[in-house]
C-alpha cells in the first residue's frame, strides 16, 4: 500500500499578505523568497506524478491511496494517540508510549490508520 498526502498546490503558492509599518511604507514581507518556491511547486506536476505512480503502483500489483494530511502531525507514530501541539511546537513526545521525535519525521508516518479515519480513499485528483 502506498499512501499520497492530498496536498492543495494552489494553496501553496499563494501569496504574502503584505505588511504595513507604522509609517505607512511597506514592510519585507518574504514574498520574493517564496517567489522561487512558488515557481519550483508550479513547475513539479504533482498531479503527472501521482498519475504515473498510480501506474507504477498498479503494475507491481500494489494500491495507491490519497490521504488527507491534514492532523497528521497531531498523532504518535508509535501508538496513534493524539498529542495536541501547536505550529511553532517542533518536537514530539508523546505522553502514552514515550516516542521522542521532531514533529516533521512523526507526521507521514501515521497517514494510514488514524483513528476515526477510513485510511484514505480520498479521490487523488481533486
Amino acid at each position: 500500500m502506498i499512501f499520497v498526502a492530498l496536498l492543495q498546490i494552489s494553496n501553496l503558492v499563494r501569496r504574502c499578505k503584505a505588511k504595513l509599518g507604522d509609517n505607512g511604507q511597506f514592510l519585507p514581507n518574504g514574498q520574493s523568497a517564496k517567489s522561487g518556491l512558488n515557481k519550483s511547486l508550479q513547475d513539479a506536476a504533482f498531479g503527472q506524478f501521482v498519475q504515473v505512480l498510480e501506474y507504477v503502483a498498479w503494475k507491481l500489483g500494489k494500491e495507491l491511496s490519497c490521504v488527507d494530511p491534514k492532523g497528521t502531525s497531531q498523532h504518535c507514530w508509535e501508538c496513534l494517540n493524539k498529542v495536541s501541539k501547536s505550529l511553532s511546537e517542533r518536537w514530539h513526545s508523546c505522553p502514552k508510549c514515550g516516542q521522542e521525535v521532531d514533529r516533521d519525521y512523526n507526521s507521514p508516518t501515521p497517514l494510514a490508520p488514524l483513528p476515526g479515519g477510513d485510511g484514505g480513499g480520498l479521490d487523488c485528483y481533486q
